[in-house]
C-alpha cells in the first residue's frame, strides 16, 4: 500500500513537471483568445466629455458603484505590448444617437488599416511606468474612431450578467493622424469653451493657450524616449485614470436622490473617497472650490453658447485658488481624478512643463501648483494611490 501512494505521489509530480515544461513552450496567449469563451453581448462605453448631458451622466451610477466584479483569469504568459496589435479595431462613425456611449460591440464592425495604429500605443507603452503598461492587458479593444465629437473616451466591458470582462479605449482618428502636441491639443480643447475653433485644430491667436514642454532626458527620467508623444502620453493616462476610478470605486458616493421629474441625479461623496477631498455631490463642488463661470465650461457640447471673453482673467484666477488643477477638472469627480493623475505623472515621468496663458496678461503655472500647499492632499493621495500593491485592474492583474 505504502509503495503504492509512493507511486502515485511519483506519477502526479511528473505530470506537473510535464505540464509546467508544456506550459512555458507554449505561444505567448493574447487577450481576446482568453476570453474567446465569455458572452460578450454589449459594451459600456464612458465618454468622459459629456457629463452634462443628464443620459450620459447617468451611466456613471452603475460604473462607480462595487457591483461588478472581475470573473476572466488572464494567463500570466500575456505580452501586454504584444496585446496592443490583436486589440486595434478602426471603427465607423457609430449611428448611436447618444453619441457612442452605449454600444453593442458586436454592431461596430473594424475596418482594415486598424492595426497600423498600434505603434502610437506600443511607442506609449514603451514610456509609461508598470502601472500603465499593465492596463493595455486589461483592454478588450482600442476603437480608433473615424468621427468622433470628443477626442476620446474610456470605459469598462461587461457581459450579459453584469461582470466586468475589460476596459475599453477609444481616441479620435484625427488626433492621431495629425500628430498633434500636447501645446496644440490642449490650447485647442482649452478654447472650445470660449468660442474656439470644433471643426479643426486650429488655435485662436486671442483665445488661452498652453505653454508646454517635455524634457524627456532628465536624470530622473533616462529611461523616458526623446520621440514620445506628450499629447497622447497625456490622454491615454487620463482615460485610464478612468478606468482605475471605476476598478477601484475611488469615487465612492452615498445618499443618491433623484430629481420628481427623473431628469438630475445627484449622490453625496463617502468622507474617505476621491471626490470628498473637493466635492460636496458628483455635481457640486464645496463651496470654496466653486466659482462664477464654472458651470459654462462646455468644451466639445458648447452648441454656440460660449464663455464671454471678459470673463477670461476671472475665470482663471477664480481657478487657482481652488483644488481643481484644470479647467476640466472642475466638471465632476471622475474627470477631476482622471485629469489630475495625468497632470501628476506627466510631471513625474517626463518632466513637463504646463502653462496657462490667458492671453489678458496672466499665466497660471499648472506645474508648480502640484507642488503647493493648494494641492497638497491630492498629491498625497495620488501617491498613496500609485504606491499600492492591491490596485485592481478590470481582470486578474499581470504585467510586463
Amino acid at each position: 500500500m505504502k509503495k503504492s501512494v509512493f507511486s502515485a505521489y511519483i506519477s502526479a509530480m511528473l505530470i506537473n513537471l510535464l505540464l509546467i515544461f508544456v506550459s512555458c513552450s507554449l505561444p505567448t496567449v493574447s487577450f481576446a483568445d482568453t476570453i474567446a469563451t465569455s458572452e460578450k453581448k454589449f459594451i459600456t462605453i464612458l465618454d468622459n466629455y459629456t457629463f452634462r448631458d443628464q443620459k450620459k451622466y447617468n451611466f456613471l451610477k452603475i460604473f462607480n458603484s462595487n457591483k461588478f466584479k472581475s470573473n476572466i483569469q488572464v494567463s500570466p504568459f500575456i505580452d501586454c505590448r504584444a496585446h496592443i496589435k490583436d486589440i486595434m479595431c478602426l471603427v465607423a462613425p457609430s449611428d448611436d444617437p447618444s453619441g457612442g456611449i452605449y454600444r453593442e460591440k458586436n454592431k461596430r464592425s473594424c475596418l482594415e488599416g486598424g492595426k497600423e495604429y498600434a505603434k502610437y500605443f506600443e511607442e506609449l507603452y514603451d514610456n509609461y511606468p508598470t502601472l500603465l503598461q499593465r492596463m493595455f492587458c486589461s483592454l478588450t479593444t482600442i476603437y480608433i474612431e473615424q468621427r468622433f465629437f470628443g477626442t476620446a473616451y474610456a470605459g469598462l466591458e461587461h457581459d450579459e450578467k453584469g461582470n466586468v470582462i475589460g476596459g475599453v479605449l477609444g481616441i479620435r482618428q484625427s488626433v492621431l493622424d495629425n500628430n498633434l502636441s500636447l501645446a496644440t491639443w490642449a490650447s485647442w480643447k482649452e478654447q472650445l469653451s470660449f468660442g474656439g475653433i470644433i471643426n479643426s485644430y486650429d488655435i485662436k491667436p486671442e483665445l488661452p493657450i498652453i505653454l508646454s514642454t517635455s524634457n524627456h532626458n532628465s536624470n530622473d527620467n533616462s529611461h523616458i524616449s526623446t520621440s514620445v508623444n506628450d499629447f497622447l502620453y497625456f490622454v491615454v493616462t487620463h482615460e485610464f485614470g478612468h478606468i482605475f476610478d471605476f476598478s477601484n470605486n475611488l469615487n465612492k458616493t452615498k445618499n443618491c436622490h433623484q430629481s420628481a421629474d427623473g431628469t438630475n441625479n445627484s449622490c453625496e461623496m463617502e468622507v474617505d473617497s476621491w471626490g470628498a477631498i473637493s466635492w460636496k455631490t458628483e455635481n457640486q463642488p464645496k463651496n470654496i472650490n466653486d466659482f462664477p463661470g464654472r458651470n459654462g465650461l462646455c468644451f466639445y457640447t458648447c452648441n454656440g453658447k460660449y464663455l464671454d471673453l471678459a470673463a477670461v482673467n476671472q475665470i482663471y484666477s477664480d481657478l487657482n485658488k481652488t483644488d481643481f488643477i484644470s479647467t476640466y477638472s472642475s466638471v465632476n469627480p471622475y474627470d477631476d481624478f482622471a485629469d489630475s493623475l495625468a497632470y501628476y505623472l506627466l510631471a513625474k515621468n517626463i518632466n513637463s512643463s504646463y502653462v496657462i496663458d490667458t492671453k489678458t496678461g496672466s499665466q497660471y503655472d499648472v506645474i508648480q501648483k502640484l507642488q503647493s500647499t493648494t494641492w497638497t492632499m491630492k498629491y498625497q493621495y495620488l501617491d498613496k494611490f500609485i504606491s499600492r500593491e492591491d490596485i485592481i485592474y478590470p481582470n486578474a492583474q499581470t504585467g510586463p
